[in-house]
C-alpha cells in the first residue's frame, strides 16, 4: 500500500478505497490514515467508513472515538451514536461531556426517554450525591 507517493492525492474515492481496503487487510494504522484524510476532504464520512474510524480511535484514540460519536449523533441524531457516545463518556469519565449530551439528548421528548439517557441521568445524580434523584431515575 506504500507503493506510490499519495501526498498530493485529493481524491475522495481513493481515499475511501485505501481506507476499505487496509480495513480488510486489518491494517488499522492504514485505515485511519485514509479514513482522516478523507474526512479532512469532504468534511463528513459515508456510514461505514465513519464506523470503522469511530471503531479504530475506539481501541487508538477514545477521545477522538467521542468527539466523532457526538458530532455525527448531533448531525444524524441516530440515537444508537448517543447511546455509544453516553457509555464512552462515562468510561472514560469525561462527566461534564456526559452531563451535556444527557442536556442536549433531554431536550427532546424522544432522547429523555432513552434508556441510555436516562441511565446517565442516574449515574449523574448519583456522583453528585443525590442518592434519591438517582433511585428515582432508576426506577422509571
Amino acid at each position: 500500500m506504500d507503493a506510490i507517493d499519495n501526498t498530493h492525492v485529493e481524491d475522495s474515492g481513493y481515499w475511501l478505497l485505501r481506507g476499505d481496503l487496509a480495513w480488510e487487510l486489518e491494517r488499522d494504522d492504514d485505515a485511519r490514515a485514509a479514513y482522516e484524510r478523507l474526512l479532512a476532504l469532504d468534511g463528513t464520512l459515508g456510514s461505514t467508513a465513519e464506523e470503522r474510524l469511530i471503531h479504530i480511535y475506539t481501541q487508538q484514540a477514545p477521545e477522538k472515538a467521542l468527539a466523532l460519536l457526538i458530532q455525527s449523533w448531533q448531525r444524524d441524531a441516530d440515537p444508537r451514536r448517543l447511546n455509544a457516545a453516553l457509555g464512552l463518556a462515562e468510561q472514560l469519565g469525561e462527566w461534564q461531556q456526559l452531563r451535556a449530551l444527557v442536556e442536549q439528548a433531554s431536550s427532546t421528548s424522544a432522547g429523555a426517554r432513552l434508556p441510555s439517557v436516562l441511565s446517565a441521568r442516574g449515574v449523574l445524580a448519583s456522583r453528585s450525591g443525590r442518592v434519591d434523584e438517582a433511585e428515582r431515575i432508576y426506577r422509571m
